[in-house]
């Protein structure tokens, strides 16, 4: 006879046999059911990890390759280039500026302009279908604020009163966009840019985008677009600063100081940091307390140091404080991911750019002016073979190099800014400005990373990484401005695009001219024009 036994002993279930008296152990059935849930999770993670690290490698990999070219470029080949015509060079200016003004401010900000049709614009509003670049707008407003401060002082060196004194019209134009940015959120942030609710491109009514608001400001209504980053801020206060120091007007002077202070103010209250109209801070951190997520210790100093420019007394021990006993100066992180990914953060690389070349210029103190030259230095190795005449113009005039004491090499950074310049004429996606089929079929391209991740084996898993590193084809080697597309501020775009589809409708304002061309004729890197009577063709699509 069977005898069967149940003990319960520290959960176990003990079953014996009476003949043979044989002990069966058991796990009860929630704890097997977790050790094989165990069990399942970690052969899941080991696959997953078999997978995932093999392919993150392959992706690295990949992204490196993907940039090698732009590491071993080698100087532009100068017996291509562009024979220099200083006449029409400053010819191409002067009709940039009347169009700009024409065309491209309708709210005292810089905007890319939609025409109805491709041909020759003839002054009639109903020509305008609308306009855009509206979330780049305060950056390349500060561009042109620079721009124009050149430009006067130019005019003012060259004893041209009249034309000087236009440039200050279009520097107080640009001023109160400025202001309008500045007051507008209500908590002192700086925004994008302000539509009157009646130009508004979409349903005011129905605000979809979450960067959108709807206010009041001096009794009218406004959508202002909000998430204000780094750049703008950088280009506006960039603007600024040349504004102050080269235009000697107290109205001008009067209206900078009012409103870098406004800026200054407002960041020194918030920590730095930049809030949203809800008060909630979006990202923008001009404070270096940490060297991955903030930023350079150089960007807050050159903030600052337009704001001693302005007022010392007010700004100058912060400055020194910050520059010396928290060591700003030395806090400093190379834009390596602008290298690392030539198309989608080469922009990066004209933020650094642009606080760089201010504080340079605006300091006296020789040993803090080496600081600011050495990171620049190793910034501009990674592109002095990029095509990019504002980098260009920008190295050489915080170098102090003219056409008069250029030595031979740097004779040709001059002769590639030159050549740049030449080659807006006769490209009508550079002057005027128009969007055009553009193909290029003769350039040599990088392509076959995107034909691995888009159709073989990669795109496995490409579209999670897409969210992080996106690839493109591109060209293998830096374009000159003639093959490359229409956009905004020329600049700030990879030199590597190629290609593009328009109906010669949209037209760009041009400032990426005006900015390089009227600081090249301040600081003496190119000549003045031999005669300024110069008969201009400009070419549209529809022409």
């Amino acid at each position: 006879m069977n005898i069967l036994l149940l003990l319960s002993n520290n959960c176990l279930t003990r079953k014996y046999d009476s003949h043979k008296l044989i002990m069966i152990t058991e796990k009860p059935h929630g704890q097997s059911s977790l050790i094989q849930k165990y069990k399942a999770t970690l052969i899941i993670a080991l696959v997953c990890t078999g997978v995932l690290v093999p392919y993150a490698g392959l992706f690295l990999f990949s992204m490196e390759e993907y940039n090698s070219h732009v590491y071993t470029l080698q100087p532009p080949d100068s017996s291509r280039f562009v024979e220099a015509d200083s006449s029409l060079l400053y010819a191409m200016a002067m009709w940039f500026e009347e169009n700009i003004v024409d065309y491209h401010m309708p709210h005292d900000m810089i905007v890319n302009t939609h025409f109805k049709s491709a041909s020759k614009p003839t002054g009639d509003p109903s020509e305008i279908i609308g306009y855009s670049v509206t979330y780049d707008s305060a950056e390349w407003t500060g561009h042109y604020l620079m721009a124009e401060a050149f430009r006067y002082a130019v005019h003012k060196r060259d004893g041209d009163d009249g034309l000087a004194s236009k440039a200050k019209e279009n520097i107080m134009k640009a001023l109160e966009g400025v202001n309008k940015i500045l007051h507008i959120s209500g908590n002192g942030g700086m925004a994008r840019y302000a539509w009157p609710i009646d130009e508004y491109p979409k349903d005011p009514d129905n605000i979809q985008d979450e960067n959108h608001y709807r206010v009041t400001w001096n009794g009218s209504e406004y959508i202002l677009e909000d998430d204000t980053s780094r750049d703008m801020h950088n280009g506006i206060i960039m603007g600024l600063g040349f504004v102050y120091l080269l235009v000697n007007s107290s109205e001008v002077r009067t209206t900078v100081k009012r409103l870098v202070e406004t800026m200054l103010d407002y960041f020194i209250s918030t920590g730095w940091l930049y809030l949203k109209p809800t008060d909630d801070p979006n990202g923008t951190d001009l404070h270096p307390n940490f060297y991955l997520f903030g930023t350079s210790g150089i960007w807050t100093l050159a903030y600052l140091k337009v704001g001693v420019l302005v007022n010392p007394e007010k700004y100058g021990a912060l400055w020194d404080a910050m520059a010396v006993e928290y060591n700003f100066l030395h806090r400093s992180s190379i834009p390596l991911i602008s290298r690392t990914n030539v198309v989608q953060a080469y922009y990066g690389l004209l933020l650094d750019f642009e606080v760089l070349f201010l504080v340079t210029m605006l300091e006296e103190n020789a040993q803090y002016r080496g600081i600011y030259l050495d990171y620049i230095g190793t910034v501009y190795n990674y592109i002095k073979y990029d095509r990019n005449a504002q980098f260009n113009q920008m190295w050489l005039a915080m170098n102090g190099i003219t056409i008069e004491n250029a030595n031979s090499d740097q004779m040709k950074i001059i002769d590639d800014i030159e050549d740049c310049l030449m080659r807006y004429y006769n490209a009508i996606q550079r002057f005027p400005g128009r969007s055009v089929n553009l193909t290029n079929l003769e350039v040599d391209l990088n392509a076959h990373w995107r034909e691995f991740y888009e159709n073989g084996l990669g795109s496995i898993l490409y579209p999670f990484w897409q969210e992080i590193y996106q690839f493109e084809v591109v060209a293998l080697e830096p374009l000159t401005p003639d093959l490359r597309p229409q956009t905004d501020y020329l600049w700030s775009r990879p030199p590597y695009w190629y290609q593009q589809t328009g109906d010669g409708t949209w037209e760009g304002p041009g400032v990426d001219y005006t900015a390089v061309y009227w600081a090249c004729r301040y600081y003496n890197i190119i000549e003045p024009p031999k005669y300024t009577n110069y008969a201009l063709k400009v070419v549209y699509g529809g022409s």
